[in-house]
């Protein structure tokens, strides 16, 4: 078997039984057994970009940092077991051990991939999350700030770029959304990043409201 790596470290994997973008295949959960206990990414998204229509093969950055330990975990790595969330086939065609030096980058988006910013109703809720560039190998963990105007805080916390965070607006304005990518070992700087959230008043509210004043005279 393999060394166990330091945290912050990746197995990269083909899988050439998941390649097509039709199958049943969206998720993987990761089993990394050691000699002695194991760790688990339980939720581990097949993004599209993986997809290689080359070679027909899916390329998989799996951080193995963000894996949970379910026991005392001690000894080498011996086995990595992948399991999908629907039925199909994965054949690994090749797993290495890496270290990430990069430093960390991603950019924020919403909905079906706007990035830097997005105009919506007032009450219009808005999916967000993030697209990791590079230096998602290690254990990061992002945290969202909804509105700046009241000063940078801890308002959710993301353990995967891949999570959707749904935002709702009710009120009328511009928003900056910031989310800082945090390095759990502090080996990396981190890095933060920001999109702008525009909201608009929403037609039948206002509408309603002239209507309901008049109404109460």
């Amino acid at each position: 078997g393999a060394g166990a790596g330091p945290e912050g470290t990746g197995v990269g994997a083909g899988g050439g039984g998941v390649a097509p973008k039709d199958s049943a295949i969206e998720h993987l959960r990761v089993v990394l057994l050691y000699e002695q206990g194991m760790r688990v990414i339980p939720r581990y998204r097949i993004r599209e970009e993986c997809f290689d229509a080359a070679t027909g093969w899916v390329h998989l950055d799996i951080p193995l940092a963000e894996a949970v330990s379910s026991q005392n975990v001690s000894g080498s790595l011996r086995r990595i077991a992948l399991l999908g969330d629907g039925e199909g086939e994965v054949y690994v065609g090749q797993a290495l051990l890496a270290l990430d030096p990069d430093p960390l980058d991603f950019v924020i988006k919403a909905g079906t991939g706007a990035e830097d910013e997005i105009t919506v109703r007032a009450g219009e809720p808005v999916d967000f999350y993030l697209e990791a560039k590079k230096g998602r190998r290690g254990l990061i963990r992002y945290t969202w700030d909804f509105d700046d105007k009241d000063g940078i805080q801890e308002d959710h916390v993301s353990a995967t770029p891949e999570e959707t965070v749904p935002v709702t607006k009710e009120q009328a304005g511009t928003y900056t959304l910031t989310v800082t990518a945090h390095d759990r070992d502090q080996v990396k700087e981190n890095r933060q990043q920001t999109f702008k959230l525009i909201v608009q008043p929403n037609e039948r509210a206002a509408a309603a409201g002239p209507m309901i004043k008049e109404a109460g005279q």
